[in-house]
């Protein structure tokens, strides 16, 4: 998938950059997102209930791990368990180049 940041950014167009993205500002999925841009798969390796939220480690096809944070919003709120494959899905202007 392609990364799409709606921001200046320091970099041309081909450069290797790093990109870091908080926890909170990922959404976990079960269906692919519609864009092409600005999400990973992965699967669900571990969650952490924290009272008003949950934290879920989530290791991406690359092999990278990857912390998404989700939260508790009521009993009904959407829950995923390890083993389940999941996408991340992210805005553009989420994602912070922080060096090439």
């Amino acid at each position: 998938a392609l990364l799409y940041i709606n921001h200046a950014v320091r970099a041309t167009l081909g450069d290797r950059v790093s990109v870091a993205i908080r926890p909170e500002k990922l959404c976990i999925l079960r269906e692919k997102p519609a864009c092409d841009e600005n999400y990973a798969q992965g699967m669900i390796i571990e969650y952490a209930y924290m009272g008003s939220g949950t934290v879920y480690k989530i290791k991406l096809k690359s092999g990278k791990m990857v912390d998404a944070a989700l939260p508790n919003l009521d009993r009904n709120t959407e829950q995923f368990t390890c083993g389940e494959e999941v996408y991340l899905d992210w805005k553009p202007y989420s994602a912070v180049v922080i060096g090439s």
